[in-house]
């Protein structure tokens, strides 16, 4: 079985390879793929690239992710397996580990809250108001960390902060005690650790016209969307989240938390394979 998007588009396969598609995200908070081809060229040429052709699997998350991703891969919804992706069994198998090692790098996140602040991507003359971030978080009682997409060249506005380079987004979220996002699918894997979300949408309305949202974050995360700074870290700093929202999002976009993801993917890609013998279960025999 071949994995990913790539493999299942422009080349000629054989006829008994079976191609399974784990997205990046674990779920579209933001609109894509052909959700976004609102010009009529632009879908002829998707058509013409064959982008998302040739899946026989694709993994999901949930069946309101699934909504999504049958509507962005252009794939009808029995396509879809929800086991969920490995990052999930990552996320909960490795916290402690994960801790552990950022304080040995930096121990000084001990002492204060953490407050980790991952954006996602938008094009190079997009502003990420950082600084009025910044500017607003007391720093005698926070750690602001802060995570730009790996896609993001110009990181020049984020010189005087704290970005842990050793450590991805994923690991950071041990140690986080507040996350804040925007459009990011970040909010999703936070929400497996009960983690306080807050969404700092400043262009809310402009993204809302494109790329576009599949998600309403005022529904969502109700009275905790703001497009001000101040007004963020004044609620966040009050330290009375109401956890249930976080949970009632988890339970909506995650349905397998059970640390068995990658073993029920695993066990698919065996059976589709023609072995008799789950992934799970060691050795393999194949049908004779």
């Amino acid at each position: 079985a071949a994995i990913g998007a790539g493999l299942g588009i422009l080349f000629k396969h054989k006829k008994d390879l079976k191609i399974i598609q784990i997205w990046h995200s674990l779920g579209a908070i933001k609109k894509f793929g052909y959700q976004v081809l609102y010009k009529k060229q632009n879908r002829m040429f998707a058509n013409a690239m064959r982008m998302h052709k040739n899946y026989d699997l694709i993994v999901s998350t949930s069946k309101q992710t699934t909504n999504y991703f049958s509507a962005a891969f252009n794939y009808p919804q029995e396509k879809f397996i929800n086991y969920g992706l490995p990052r999930i069994d990552y996320i909960l198998n490795k916290t402690e580990t994960n801790k552990e090692k950022i304080y040995n790098k930096y121990p000084e996140f001990k002492n204060k809250k953490i407050i980790l602040y991952t954006p996602t991507f938008r094009c190079s003359n997009h502003e990420y108001k950082i600084q009025s971030l910044i500017k607003s978080i007391d720093s005698n009682d926070y750690i602001l960390v802060v995570k730009l997409h790996a896609c993001i060249s110009n990181k020049n506005n984020v010189k005087d902060v704290c970005t842990c380079p050793e450590f991805t987004s994923l690991q950071l979220l041990s140690v986080a005690d507040y996350v804040i996002t925007d459009y990011s699918a970040i909010s999703i894997e936070a929400s497996i650790l009960n983690k306080p979300i807050f969404i700092y949408a400043y262009d809310l309305e402009e993204y809302k016209k494109y790329p576009g949202l599949n998600v309403d974050l005022y529904s969502e995360f109700k009275g905790y969307v703001f497009k001000d700074a101040k007004k963020l870290f004044k609620t966040l700093s009050q330290q009375k989240y109401d956890i249930n929202i976080v949970k009632n999002y988890r339970k909506k976009y995650i349905q397998n938390t059970k640390k068995t993801s990658a073993r029920k993917i695993a066990d698919k890609i065996v059976e589709m394979s023609g072995y008799s013998v789950k992934a799970s279960e060691g050795e393999y025999f194949k049908y004779s």
